[in-house]
């Protein structure tokens, strides 16, 4: 199955997977993650998330990985949108919230790194597979929606 990033699901593609991700933005800049070299993508850099276990709702995975992956507690959050994606033969249905957040920042084993991007910087930034279209997507619906 070849790598794809829609509004919609492709025909006959199973989305059995869902993936979560969050959108912080502190003094306009985007809160970013650097993968471990255990990962998949190792190194390249994402938005904190991940996915969603069996028999949990989207909110509350989000908010559980949020908390995993970077010890901050969600304030408030927003959906604001969902794609269909296929990375390396994986097909999942990837869902952005906007959060408000607040406590110590600390990353966990799964990440090297973290940074507050600049909008602007992002063109230069070695990302997940589709993490700039998200981003830029991410950022307009943030201001516009």
């Amino acid at each position: 199955m070849k790598d794809h990033y829609r509004k919609t699901p492709l025909a006959g593609t199973s989305y059995n997977l869902k993936v979560c991700a969050a959108f912080i933005q502190m003094d306009k800049k985007l809160l970013m993650l650097q993968r471990s070299l255990l990962s998949s993508q190792p190194l390249k850099w994402c938005m904190p998330g991940g996915k969603v276990k069996v028999g949990e709702d989207i909110v509350n995975a989000m908010i559980r990985e949020l908390r995993e992956e970077t010890s901050l507690r969600v304030k408030t959050m927003r959906h604001l949108l969902k794609r269909y994606v296929c990375v390396e033969e994986v097909p999942y249905e990837l869902h952005i919230f906007e959060i408000r957040a607040d406590g110590i920042l600390k990353i966990n084993e799964e990440s090297v790194d973290y940074d507050w991007i600049d909008l602007l910087s992002f063109p230069f930034l070695d990302t997940m597979r589709f993490q700039k279209r998200l981003i830029v997507e991410s950022w307009y619906f943030s201001q516009f929606s």
